[in-house]
């Protein structure tokens, strides 16, 4: 049985080195067209609409935003 539980405890690394490697990949490549928001943009960003925060039975709590 510990044959099968190392194979499958490798076999999961392995799985998830890849995954992560395929999403630092694909980050790279967006970020590197300049398509990503830098940080001292984020600061000013003003959204055109607010985000509306409800109670669980429905009633309005608050307006995040304009």
């Amino acid at each position: 049985m510990l044959p099968f539980r190392r194979n499958l405890l490798v076999a999961v690394a392995a799985l998830a080195t890849f995954s992560a490697g395929i999403g630092l990949a694909v980050w790279f490549t967006i970020c590197t067209r300049d398509s990503c928001p830098s940080v001292e943009s984020l600061g000013s960003y003003d959204p055109d609409q607010a985000a509306k925060v409800y109670a669980a039975d429905g009633r309005l709590i608050t307006d995040l935003g304009l």
